[in-house]
């Protein structure tokens, strides 16, 4: 008789570990840009994850932000600069080292998060990097959300910190649009989802913003507070069942594109403007 396989205990450390059985937004929005992608990536996982430059940054910032006595972050030294640096670094997991100017950058772009009013307000209290699990679609899922303030009255707040290039948050359109195109909706009804479950509260008892930074020149941060829509949120829920769906039943094959598939320009419409993105 094969033994059982033994539970994986999620935490902090292991979250982002290959083992993990969980699913995150991630792994959903890689699902619903093609199924057979994920199946590469995460199944069979001859695929590598690369950590580029600006998740990197906004990694750091994060850290700066919601466990600042774990920051890792360190600035790349060159060998004539600090010789004894320099070897040290090499023993350091190239995730956590950034070039000088993008060190400079996430520090500049936290602190400057940091010293905001709504940053601030009830700081002490406020809980960080929580690490969710559930199940939906009989599939284990999880997330780690940023930020999440108590209300009272059963009320929560949930707040996700992004960093992005000025040019996405110089509209709230803009912004919205960045959102649907990133997953980030999705991602913070996952992310309300499971806390309420946690919690024992109705979804709707927790609001979700995005705390969005970005340096528009050296010297010069700034960063903006979105509110999202509560009909983006429910939206948003139905993709995930949708994309949970077709992983459960292993439907890994991509939609071959045929002549009807054609999209016309004239259908598209701009968005209109919901509560939260004035």
């Amino acid at each position: 008789m094969p033994a059982k396989k033994k539970p994986f205990n999620l935490t902090s450390d292991n979250y982002f570990s290959r083992l993990r059985p969980h699913i995150s937004n991630s792994q959903i929005t890689d699902y619903l840009k093609s199924p057979a992608f994920y199946k590469k990536k995460y199944i069979e996982q001859v695929i590598p994850f690369n950590l580029t430059d600006p998740m990197k940054v906004g990694l750091m910032v994060d850290a700066i932000l919601t466990q600042p006595d774990k920051n890792l972050y360190q600035s790349k030294v060159l060998r004539r600069d600090n010789l004894e640096l320099f070897n040290h670094q090499k023993t350091i997991d190239d995730k956590y080292l950034l070039t000088p100017l993008n060190y400079d950058k996430a520090t500049a772009i936290a602190f400057h998060i940091d010293k905001q009013p709504f940053w601030q307000d009830n700081l002490d209290d406020a809980l960080f990097q929580q690490v969710l699990e559930g199940e939906m679609n009989n599939l284990q899922v999880c997330s780690l959300p940023d930020r999440i303030d108590a209300l009272g009255d059963q009320k929560w707040r949930m707040t996700d910190v992004k960093v992005v290039s000025a040019m996405k948050i110089s509209s709230p359109q803009k912004w919205l649009w960045n959102c649907l195109e990133m997953g980030y909706i999705r991602q913070a009804a996952m992310y309300r989802l499971l806390w309420a479950e946690k919690q024992g509260v109705p979804k709707e008892n927790i609001s979700f913003y995005h705390a969005v930074g970005t340096q528009v020149q050296e010297g010069l941060c700034k960063v903006k507070l979105y509110k999202l829509p509560e009909s983006f949120l429910v939206q948003a829920e139905i993709e995930i069942d949708y994309a949970l769906t077709g992983i459960k039943n292993k439907e890994f094959k991509d939609i071959p594109v045929v002549w009807s598939c054609a999209e016309r320009f004239n259908e598209f419409e701009p968005a209109d403007d919901e509560e939260g993105f004035e």
